[in-house]
């Protein structure tokens, strides 16, 4: 499994969006393009007691989302496309998961997609 760090601002071949939460702080998460049969590390700003989503879409058809290493100081979970973070009540600072997509590539070949999100939650 090979490691890239991406930042903001990168084309999109997988794109990522995020849903504010009723709080002061907007979440905050870049577009960014994830290869296949790669690791991507990327960022989340999240406001205390919200929650953000990261919307998943993909040219090549439908593709099955798990979270391989759950966060640490809340819970990431997936439901239809979008994968879902929610710090634990009143809890600052920083957190981590890992989410995995499976799907087919360009050439119609199953492949796979890792997506390790640091999650900073602040106010």
């Amino acid at each position: 499994m090979k490691m890239i760090t991406v930042a903001a601002g990168i084309g999109a071949a997988l794109c990522f969006t995020t849903a504010p939460a009723e709080a002061k702080t907007v979440c905050n998460f870049p577009n960014i393009s994830t290869p296949w049969d790669v690791t991507m590390n990327a960022r989340m700003d999240v406001p205390r007691n919200g929650r953000c989503s990261i919307r998943v879409t993909t040219s090549t058809g439908d593709q099955d989302a798990r979270i391989t290493s759950q966060a640490s100081n809340g819970k990431a979970y997936v439901s239809g496309t979008a994968i879902y973070y929610e710090p634990a009540k009143n809890y600052l600072g920083k957190d981590e998961f890992t989410y995995e997509r499976t799907g087919l590539d360009s050439y119609g070949r199953q492949a796979k997609r890792w997506v390790r999100v640091s999650v900073y939650v602040q106010d």
